[in-house]
């Protein structure tokens, strides 16, 4: 599993026309079960998001995908785990 951390460049707004595009994005990740969670962090610096798989490549390709990082709104930084134990054991796929 990947934890990525992402970094806004800049404030974002509420209202920010990137928004719409990056939460289709990852319901379009959810849906292929790519993601397990995701959300803002606290303070809105940035936000968290835990993929799925043990492919690095593939969990760059997933941030590198999404509009906020295409956009260059954020940026992000990837974690590598080894999820031993999960609520849901199909979750450790």
């Amino acid at each position: 599993m990947f934890i990525a951390v992402t970094t806004y460049t800049s404030s974002l707004t509420p209202d920010d026309p990137v928004l719409p595009s990056h939460w289709a994005y990852l319901e379009e990740c959810y849906r292929q079960e790519l993601l397990v969670a995701s959300g803002p962090q606290e303070p809105r610096s940035g936000g968290v998001l835990v993929l799925r798989g043990n492919d690095r490549g593939r969990a760059e390709a997933v941030m590198d995908d999404d509009p906020l990082i295409s956009s260059g709104r954020a940026t992000y930084r990837l974690v590598a785990f080894t999820a031993t134990r999960a609520m849901e054991p199909a979750l450790l796929d």
